[in-house]
């Protein structure tokens, strides 16, 4: 899956890159995109953008047993952290477990979180 993403991001780049190299002002406008790139450098640039990529495959499905977790009530994920962007200015926010959640219509991890707990858990 990493390497379909990365092969995907470099074709779209080139592709890209290639539709944008005209000269400024050739078509009437004064945009010029860029400078060509090679496909040396493609892939090199292809290769450190992809460095960071965790697949969905790599993330936890749920958080540890036993974690709290938080929600909002008009939300559709439940959050392993309460500082999570995606809830940390909700004035109501709902804490329990994911069993509690699930019940509240609440079915899917936030894959912020999952992001966040992926990279703790390989630290330790």
């Amino acid at each position: 899956m990493k390497k379909y993403c990365a092969l995907l991001l470099a074709a779209v780049t080139l592709i890209l890159t290639l539709m944008s190299c005209s000269p400024a002002g050739a078509d009437g406008g004064d945009f010029n995109a860029g400078y060509p790139v090679s496909p040396d450098e493609l892939r090199r640039y292809s290769e450190e953008l992809s460095d960071g990529v965790q697949t969905s495959a790599q993330l936890p499905a749920e958080p540890p047993k036993g974690k709290i977790v938080y929600w909002t009530a008009s939300g559709t994920v439940y959050h392993l952290y309460r500082d999570c962007g995606h809830i940390s200015s909700a004035k109501e926010v709902e804490t329990g477990t994911v069993g509690m959640a699930k019940n509240a219509g609440i079915g899917k991890f936030c894959r912020t979180c999952a992001k966040k707990y992926a990279e703790e858990s390989s630290e330790n």
